[in-house]
């Protein structure tokens, strides 16, 4: 087990370990295994760092050290053992064939595909990508109270508007369903709130992340562009995306061509502003939650679900994230027991960008989405909000 979670290896998570097929596992085969999904600090940072110049790749899957692509030779022993219906299922993609797709899904050292890794010239660009018109920010450029260029992280409050806008938002998505979740978060009072009152909120604007996330939403666009439409579906049916658009929101914030989506992440009050100023850790992501799909990111559509997750501050007061992020090529499961290990290689190494665990339509409950890659998501509001029994 692993933080209490039942943590199964199978044949094929043993065989994924034992890279170069000689029925024993080395520290750098398991180093490489364990970095995304258990979470342990494995003091390796120092074997994948890179100098810092201008063509760096840095790798944003969750709990990756690697600062810098550099690709490797797949093993032949390796080639022989992942030709399994998955793996075969994404060459037959458009995508993976074409010269740009070979480029994006080839494999760095540090075991995940070069798609997952960023050119720090991309991230440190810090006048090609404009922010969102509706930031702060750009009071305070004109009144010279920041220069040109200059990083920031900034927690700014909304209105009254966009309280009411969170209110809609809470009230579209809320579900009646408890689940064991619940009891097991939650365990002195397990019972589903009638519903939610929204109180204040904050919004996120942070220069590198934002940079970040929209270079990674440029590439997924890139990517289908040359993908064969068969191999791309979007997922027009995310209900807290719907009710964001259904309460007045800007529709054209979010861009259907990408999945992109606004869905929920529970948190304490702390853990929310850490991610909004630190960005996503591993260390966090799947520690509560649980690992069904493996230790990723937890996102959820409907505020019950993101509800069973949040901790109450000193004055009884939650904290939720809604979050941006890209769907990209999503992969769909509506398994009762899913191979989180496939998952997760599917999503590291593989042609997606995120897993979609339908529970609503094997339990009646809940939808959860899953994100590796922090560089697909974007921490923009951290909304305080009271349960009401």
């Amino acid at each position: 087990s692993l933080f209490g979670e039942a943590l199964p290896l199978t044949n094929a998570s043993w065989e994924r370990l034992d890279e170069d097929g000689n029925n024993c596992i080395n520290f750098s085969e398991f180093a490489e295994w364990a970095g995304p999904r258990l979470g342990l600090p494995l003091g390796v940072k120092h074997l994948l760092r890179a100098e810092r110049a201008e063509n760096t790749e840095t790798c944003a899957i969750l709990g990756c050290p690697c600062e810098g692509f550099v690709s490797r030779q797949v093993l032949v022993a390796r080639k022989s053992r992942l030709r399994d219906a998955q793996q075969r299922l994404w060459k037959t993609m458009k995508f993976a064939t074409t010269e740009r797709g070979q480029d994006r899904l080839s494999i760095c050292r540090c075991g995940h595909k070069h798609s997952a890794h960023t050119k720090f010239s991309q991230v440190i660009s810090k006048n090609e990508v404009p922010f969102p018109t509706y930031w702060n920010i750009h009071k305070h450029v004109k009144q010279n109270s920041l220069g040109e260029g200059q990083e920031f992280s900034n927690l700014e409050e909304v209105g009254k508007h966009d309280l009411q806008r969170f209110q809609e938002l809470f009230d579209e998505t809320y579900r009646n369903i408890w689940t064991r979740d619940r009891r097991k978060h939650n365990p002195e009072k397990s019972q589903v709130p009638r519903g939610y009152k929204v109180t204040s909120a904050l919004r996120c604007e942070n220069s590198r992340f934002w940079r970040e996330y929209a270079v990674r939403k440029a590439e997924i666009l890139q990517d289908r562009a040359v993908s064969d439409p068969k191999n791309f579906v979007s997922y027009t049916s995310v209900k807290s995306a719907n009710a964001w658009v259904a309460s007045g929101g800007d529709s054209e914030r979010l861009s259907a061509d990408c999945n992109e989506w606004y869905l929920f992440h529970g948190t304490s009050r702390q853990n929310a502003t850490n991610i909004c100023h630190n960005d996503f850790k591993l260390s966090l992501a799947g520690g509560v939650t649980g690992t069904l799909y493996g230790r990723g990111a937890y996102l959820a559509e409907s505020i019950t679900k993101a509800d069973e997750y949040s901790k109450p501050d000193a004055n009884g007061e939650y904290a939720v994230i809604l979050c941006r992020v890209l769907g990209g090529r999503v992969m769909y499961t509506d398994e009762d027991v899913p191979d989180a290990e496939q998952l997760v290689r599917l999503c590291i190494e593989g042609p997606y960008d995120c897993i979609l665990g339908d529970r609503e339509k094997l339990r009646n409950t809940f939808r959860e989405f899953v994100f590796y890659d922090t560089e697909n998501l974007y921490a923009e509001y951290i909304i305080y909000y009271e349960r009401l029994f």
